[in-house]
């Protein structure tokens, strides 16, 4: 659902990415922005996100792109747990510590270069 729609490689019409501007300037960047729990209506799209009804074609572009890709689903796939966690962290010290444990429990071969960042960033930064 955090997935950009403009510009990813996944989203495409004749080989060519999805974008358009006055979308993208009414807030609608990410899936989410697309699906409650299905392919957002038109109507919905023009009543949340203030899209001009000139815009319908590009809606059916858009809807069109998505079917073809979640085939079988009503939306889009939900993310794994651990994404959700990263998500979900409040911004405060040692955000990064978190994310590196949670990614790491998931793969053991993730290690922290700690040496490499002390012989970059010397703990004694001079002015």
């Amino acid at each position: 659902m955090y997935a950009p729609v403009w510009n990813n490689p996944d989203f495409q019409i004749n080989k060519s990415t999805l974008y358009f501007s006055t979308w993208e300037q009414k807030g609608i960047t990410h899936l989410l922005h697309l699906f409650q729990d299905k392919f957002m209506s038109f109507k919905n799209m023009i009543q949340k996100f203030g899209i001009t009804g000139g815009n319908f074609l590009h809606y059916h572009q858009v809807k069109h792109v998505m079917k073809k890709k979640f085939q079988t689903r009503q939306c889009p796939p939900q993310l794994p747990t651990f994404v959700k966690e990263i998500t979900n962290l409040s911004p405060m010290k040692k955000t990064l510590s978190k994310i590196y444990k949670l990614i790491s429990c998931i793969d053991t071969s993730i290690y922290l270069p700690s040496s490499k960042w002390e012989k970059r960033f010397p703990s004694h930064i001079q002015p």
